[in-house]
């Protein structure tokens, strides 16, 4: 590849001003360039139990290393908060050092929290907030030979939920608001995997309120 000026011809016919010259340089296609999603995304995708660090980063760590640029954590609410205001971060040294992993190996930081217990070996939603009041409903357990549904998850207009969910949310919000070391917060959390799926409300008329209005109730509560 050349990177030449442009002006008149030479006696070669490269277009070069006097006291330009010819640079000659192969391009690297082979190293990686850490731009945000460039390389692979690893993951601990925990429906069931979340990874122990030491074996995970021993089993991704080269990967990581060579070709990823996120580490994307995706688990339940109830890992994060299993006590009301205990949180993973400060309590929980295996969480800890899947974070600090990640972040010893250049790798940007993603999250999807979710408070459904659908599929999940575990509640999605801590126990501290049904036994302060909340409303919920049964949904599939994950690998229940009986195929019962015996997992709990509350309704999403639920005012203790939204209560002690916001106040997880501001606690999350200031450890891991750091553009630094995290590429993104994916935030939906509701419905079966976090994926908005059959979300269920005490008044089915709060499905129809209009999102901004409670994206501005939310932004005002974090202020």
């Amino acid at each position: 590849m050349n990177l030449t000026a442009c002006s008149e011809k030479n006696s070669s016919g490269d277009n070069l001003q006097s006291g330009d010259e010819i640079i000659s340089f192969e391009p690297d296609l082979d190293t990686l360039i850490r731009n945000p999603a460039s390389g692979w995304t690893l993951y601990d995708d925990a429906n069931d139990y979340v990874a122990q660090a030491n074996t995970y980063w021993n089993q991704q760590g080269a990967a990581a290393e060579k070709y990823a640029s996120i580490f994307y954590w995706r688990s339940r609410w109830s890992e994060l908060e299993p006590e009301e205001g205990k949180y993973a971060w400060e309590h929980d040294e295996n969480f800890k050092a899947l974070i600090q992993g990640a972040l010893d190996r250049g790798l940007k930081l993603a999250f999807r929290v979710y408070i459904d217990g659908q599929d999940n070996i575990h509640n999605g939603t801590p126990d501290f907030v049904r036994e302060a009041g909340a409303k919920g409903y049964a949904v599939h357990k994950l690998w229940d030979p009986a195929n019962e549904n015996n997992n709990w998850t509350p309704y999403a207009d639920d005012p203790v939920f939204q209560e002690k969910f916001g106040n997880f949310i501001r606690a999350f919000a200031k450890e891991f608001d750091n553009p630094k070391q995290v590429d993104f917060i994916d935030a939906y959390n509701l419905g079966w995997w976090g994926e908005g799926h059959h979300v269920q409300y005490l008044n089915n008329n709060n499905k129809f309120k209009k999102s901004l209005n409670n994206s501005s109730t939310l932004k005002t509560q974090l202020q």
